[in-house]
């Protein structure tokens, strides 16, 4: 996992646009996680809450409880277990986005995993979003 986690943040640093930059938070993270699915979602202030609490658990009862909020973005598959949304702390150019990583692990993700480890992987993405976007806005 170590090694995983090093190519990770090497993509990430390495990334120069915003698509090179999702493609590291949901490519590699799906191998980190050995996820079957980790997706960046598009911009919903209402993201934010799970900046500081992700959303985990069976992924039967989020869909049921977020419905209108992530599955509007992404279709849950029947045969996923457990799952969590992370919010992005991005600054305020590119607005509230999240990453969602699902798993057939019922046990992957649950609600009362710590977080930690969760929310800088989320820090460490929202922060190289920020630097796409800071320097695009300068070019621009």
């Amino acid at each position: 996992m170590i090694e995983l986690s090093e190519a990770w943040l090497l993509r990430l640093i390495g990334a120069n646009t915003k698509s090179d930059v999702w493609a590291a938070v949901t490519a590699c993270l799906a191998k980190i996680f050995e996820v079957e699915s980790a997706q960046l979602l598009s911009h919903n202030s209402a993201f934010r809450p799970w900046i500081d609490i992700p959303l985990c658990g069976f992924a039967k009862e989020l869909a049921s409880a977020s419905v209108g909020l992530f599955t509007t973005q992404i279709t849950i598959d029947p045969n996923w277990q457990s799952m969590v949304v992370i919010g992005l702390p991005l600054g305020k150019s590119i607005g509230g986005r999240a990453i969602t990583r699902c798993t057939l692990n019922k046990t992957r993700f649950t609600a009362d995993m710590g977080v930690f480890y969760l929310r800088q992987i989320a820090e460490l993405a929202a922060s190289d979003l920020d630097r796409i976007q800071a320097y695009k806005n300068l070019v621009d």
